[in-house]
């Protein structure tokens, strides 16, 4: 029951905050008496001047009372018979104001509560004086009844209190919207009066109040303070068990997390419990939320203080002193729900027990004092009841995560230590954690992934990096550990306005707090403040078992690529079955813009719930791969839309969401990604930027970041983005990630209603704007607009072409690349058994072999003009050798085997590394240089070294010299710290070590060149690919004698019956010689 008017222009009812004043009195010894209640109301009227008026002074922002029920003074007003205290529910209806409707609404509750086998015993009408009231109060005021109610089963107390939950909670839910009907309380141990109200009018208004037989031996009172909102008479304090001081900044994320949580509530002690969903009421307070969560958390078994400290835990992730059960307790319950962050002061009761706790930070601070007649006065402030100073006998300040606690039934102030020790005693906490949570650094590494500079430029441009975000956003950020200090102010348009494509980030705005509610010093604070989090599924809220902490560990919101693969792969080897990954790709097809876009998001989302419902408890959405052709949906987008689709589907809970994002940069992104539900963020691109930026320059690095080591740059980055995410944090006043993780504490701005209400679902955005199509656009700007602009730039281009001087024709040839273009056409060759390919190759080579070899074998570098010239470098033996052994393979022609040889032969004379392995790039007797240098690094072209090692251990196939498998190895050693460093720069390489270390294979063909079924052998064995392999030719006729020169293991080798043969041979030991090409397929598929 709501008198807020809806959201209009530029207001919101959702910018409902409090601060107020909060203040309780009680008899420890658990005396009730009129005195205490009275006492409580003059502490409220003390605290007038916190809270509010309008311009119409006699109008409230609210106020009330919560104390016990006065049963003495219901018995004697009450027209019917009531049962002994405890053993009858009663409660302060706020009933239509129009008296038919008011009837109404009373006979539905009264079927309600048959329905709920209960019996209604009867209302009173609650006598007020609405004279002392302001017309605004006047004008919305509901009728007053009291609503009084038993269980014909005999329940009593709290027994009887969870039943009354659930009849309140069908009242709420089922009554129509004329009939509505709102209880600020429903139970058998405490009665709450509140409203509309000044607090001097509280007790005018209600004159039960004033009446000597309303005793108890505890009041807790409140004085509320609206900010930026409207009064209103539901939304006054107190609830039905707390009243608070202050703002739950993440309340929008916790309601969330709540309502998905609901699949998995369950509880023995409330039978018919989903009758009571949504547990948080659509349009409530964060207050009135957080109450609704803490009255389930007590009403499920628990005892207030723990279900306090559950929402309200103490700073324990950063304590040095806690001790290892109480920290053990905090942990566990942190993988059950996630702290309700903000700055507050919180008094509660249940009717026997009555504290106060302060949240971690501290910010709303309250004092009280204990008198010598055991009396307890807590109050926000001093001074707000007059207290004979020679009657205090203790008095003291709430302290930041400290728990005041009075407990009337042992009569006695229960010490903060003793209530946590006892709590963290009661469930072997420390070892469900050791059992069931996994640590992220404790998971098996894997393999590390270098890419090239083209790929990383690639994918920069597909993700709009510019040149500045590189040079003063992630380079510094790298370097110093720190995010940038810019501009206050900012001249560019709103992202809406631009003409410029925006990234999505770019239409959200952080939420900054409000005068009443101060930002953390983040520095400062460290101790108070978290960015660790759990990743995985949750269990049922309301049970501790052992099952609800089987999470992954995330010490920070950001992870990098090794540790996102750890995740990835966390259940390869059925290890962590409970945390098994799906990782889910977020593209859709460019070229058709908004729809494709769309239906990409709506088969993500299926496909996301049905990789839960087989089992997976972590989705890492992914937009890598992206091309021309498909396109990453904006990663905040795709976040936000499988977060609130699992939010409506109530299957949140289930599963932890990890996001690869490639547009990800900076903190505003990663804030803005954690605030709609990631539970960590790999922003790859970010990082392989910065490892592109250390090693450019052959090393000597961009932008300063040379001189450190990747590892240690993307460190820093990952660092400075934490210290980033908490700083925007600590400006809502909100201490942890757990609780940011999808607060939404962002205004849309430029969104359409449309886009918000579906994927943005309860972000504030109050003006409008960009549907789908025009987010889509900025991908694409529509196909055909994309096309003219291109053709337009096209027609510039080539006019100012047409006026150049064109450049001379390249009509040089190199002797390396030649190399490997002789290698791919043999390759070709053999493949497809295409002999005009053969002949491409062959001429190349003799061109080669005639005009860039010297008298002496030495190479030459390149010919061009009928000259040639420069001494050959190692790529120009090494490729060129390749080319040769190719060809050989494909033409079985022994004159270029001889000159792979006899080069290589010259590439181990010239150009090894005698003293330490491995070939350096120039001749021995070449240019003398300062330093020769030694290239490894495998790119678009493979290095001289690789290839070489390739080279080496082919020809000792075919020779059985020990010298170049020697050549090889001193090689592979070499480099053995570059290959383990960077795996992905060494592709090659590591192919040659393969080779090295497969049992390589020579393959032996004995036949006839020119005969067909020679050739039908031969085409057999090329169909088959083997990575270690060597193919040798004799002919029948023993044409080609001087390959048993270089290969002299052959020569035993013969036809078969006068038919061709193939002998299979390992380390020259060769098997039975086989004629059919079955069997050869059938020995070479295996």
């Amino acid at each position: 029951m709501q008198d807020l008017p809806k959201a209009i222009g530029l207001y919101d009812p959702r910018f409902e905050h409090d601060a107020c004043g909060v203040s309780f009195v009680v008899d420890m010894r658990g005396r009730a008496s009129h005195e205490i209640v009275a006492t409580g109301l003059g502490a409220l009227c003390s605290m007038e001047h916190r809270g509010a008026t309008g311009a119409e002074t006699q109008t409230g922002d609210g106020a009330g009372v919560l104390l016990q029920i006065p049963h003495k003074f219901f018995s004697a007003v009450t027209k019917f018979n009531l049962p002994e205290v405890g053993s009858y529910g009663v409660g302060l209806a706020f009933l239509p104001r129009d008296q038919e409707l008011s009837s109404k609404a009373r006979a539905q509750i009264e079927d309600l509560a048959t329905q709920q086998n209960l019996r209604t015993l009867g209302w009173r009408e609650v006598p007020v004086d609405p004279t002392c009231l302001g017309a605004s109060a006047l004008r919305v005021m509901p009728t007053f009844m009291q609503f009084f109610v038993d269980d014909p089963s005999g329940a009593k107390l709290i027994e009887l209190d969870r039943k009354l939950f659930i009849l309140r909670k069908r009242i709420e839910h089922e009554l129509a919207d004329e009939l509505k009907t709102y209880f600020p309380s429903l139970s058998s141990r405490t009665f709450i009066y509140k409203g509309m109200l000044t607090t001097p009018e509280l007790q005018m208004f209600f004159t039960d109040l004033s009446d000597e037989r309303v005793e108890s031996a505890l009041v807790l009172v409140h004085s509320r303070f609206s900010t930026n909102t409207f009064p209103s008479w539901p939304l006054a304090h107190p609830y039905r068990y707390i009243a608070h001081n202050g703002e739950i900044n993440t309340v929008q994320g916790n309601r969330n997390w709540m309502r998905t949580r609901e699949s998995l509530l369950a509880s023995k002690l409330i039978p018919e419990l989903e009758k009571a969903f949504p547990i948080c009421t659509v349009g409530g307070s964060d207050s009135a939320s957080f109450d609704e969560v803490l009255e389930l958390l007590h009403l499920s078994g628990r005892s207030l203080p723990h279900a306090m400290l559950m929402m309200i835990p103490e700073a324990w992730e950063n304590s040095t002193t806690m001790s290892a059960t109480k920290r053990a307790f905090y942990q566990y319950h942190g993988s059950l729900i996630e702290p309700w962050d903000g700055p507050a002061s919180v008094a509660f009761t249940d009717g026997t027990v009555i504290g106060a706790v302060l949240d971690r930070n501290g910010l709303r601070p309250s004092r009280y004092w204990v008198t010598d007649d055991d009396r307890v006065i807590m109050a926000s402030e001093v001074g707000v009841v007059d207290i004979d100073p020679s009657k205090i006998v203790m008095k003291g300040r709430l302290q930041p995560g400290r728990m005041l606690l009075v407990d009337t039934a042992q009569g006695r102030i229960i010490d903060d230590a003793e209530i946590k020790e006892s709590l963290a005693a009661q469930e072997p906490y420390a070892q469900w954690l050791e059992d069931g949570q996994v640590e992220l650094a404790k998971l098996a590494d894997r393999e590390h992934v270098v890419f090239s500079h083209e790929s990383v430029l690639r994918r920069q441009q597909m993700f709009g990096y510019t040149h500045e975000e590189l040079k003063l956003i992630l380079a510094p950020t790298a370097l110093t550990t720190s995010e940038p200090i810019g501009s206050m102010g900012t001249d560019t348009p709103i992202a809406v306005l631009s003409q410029r494509p925006r990234l999505l980030f770019d239409y959200f705005s952080q939420m900054f707090a409000q005068v009443t509610n101060p930002p953390l010093d983040a520095i400062r604070e460290e101790i108070v403040t978290s960015v660790g989090s759990t990743c995985g599924p949750e269990g049922n809220l309301l049970l501790a078992t052992a099952e609800n902490c089987k999470q992954l560990v995330l010490p920070f919101p950001i992870i990098d690529n090794d540790e996102l693969a750890k995740i990835i792969h966390i259940n390869d080897d059925g290890q962590y079955e409970q945390l098994k990954s799906v990782v889910v790709g977020g593209l859709y097809r460019v070229a058709d813009g908004a729809q494709a876009m769309r239906a990409a998001i709506d088969e993500i989302r299926a496909k996301v719930s049905q990789s839960i419902e087989d089992g997976a408890r972590i989705i890492v959405l992914s937009d890598r791969n992206s091309d021309d052709t498909f396109a990453p949906i904006p990663s905040l987008l795709l976040t936000s839309a499988v977060h609130h689709h699992l939010i409506r589907q109530k299957q949140r809970t289930m599963v932890g969401l990890i996001i690869e994002a490639g547009d990800a940069r900076e903190v505003h992104h990663m804030a803005l990604l954690i605030g709609y539900g990631a539970g960590a963020i790999n922003p790859y691109l970010a990082f392989e930027t910065i490892e592109d930026m250390v090693n450019a320059g052959d090393g000597s690095g961009m932008f300063g970041l040379g001189a450190l080591d990747a590892k240690k740059a993307i460190k820093n980055y990952i660092k400075a983005s934490g210290k980033g995410v908490l700083k925007v944090m600590s400006k809502m006043g909100v201490s942890t990630v757990a609780s940011y993780t999808g607060a939404q504490i962002f205004e849309a701005i430029g969104l359409s209603r449309e886009v918000v209400d579906e994927f943005f679902t309860g972000t504030v955005s109050r003006l409008g704007g960009i549907s789908l199509d025009e987010i889509a656009q900025e991908k694409n700007q529509s196909p055909h607009e994309f096309r003219d602009k291109i053709n337009s730039l096209k027609a510039t281009l080539f006019g100012a072409r047409k006026k150049r001087i064109h450049p001379q024709k390249d009509d040089k040839v190199l002797t390396d690349w030649n190399g490997l273009m002789i290698s791919t056409f043999a390759q070709a060759a053999k493949a497809l058994d295409q002999d005009k390919y053969l002949k491409i190759a062959q001429n190349a080579a003799d061109f080669c072999l005639s005009e860039l070899r010297l008298p002496s074998g030495r190479l030459l570098k390149r010919w061009r003009r009928g000259k040639a010239g420069l001494p050959g470098h190692l790529e120009d033996y090494a490729f060129f050798s390749q080319g040769l052994i190719d060809l050989y393979e494909a033409s079985f022609d022994i004159q270029y085997l001889k000159a792979a040889i006899e080069l290589v032969d010259l590439t181990i004379v010239h150009f090894e590394d005698q003293e330490n392995g491995g070939f350096f790039l120039t001749a021995d007797d070449g240019e003398k240089l300062l330093i020769r240098a030694k290239e490894i690094y495998d790119g678009a072209i493979p290095s001289g070294n690789s290839v070489m090692a390739l080279n080496l251990l082919r020809i000792n196939k075919i020779t059985g010299d020990k010298k170049y498998l020697t050549s090889a190895e001193n090689l592979f050693s070499a480099f053995s710290g570059f290959i383990e460093k960077n795996p992905q720069g060494a592709e090659v390489l590591l192919h040659a070590l393969d080779f090295a270390l497969a049992p390589a294979k020579e393959i032996v063909i004995v036949g006839d060149p020119g005969m067909e079924d020679t050739k039908e052998l031969i085409r057999e064995v090329n169909q088959h690919f083997l990575p270690a392999k060597v193919l040798l030719f004799r002919s029948a006729q023993l044409t080609n004698p001087e390959i048993l020169k270089l290969a002299p293991f052959i020569t035993s080798h013969q036809l078969v019956d006068g038919k061709p043969a193939v002998y299979i041979c390992e380390n020259q030991t060769c098997q039975q010689p086989e004629v059919s090409t079955e069997k050869i397929r059938e020995l070479l598929g295996k």
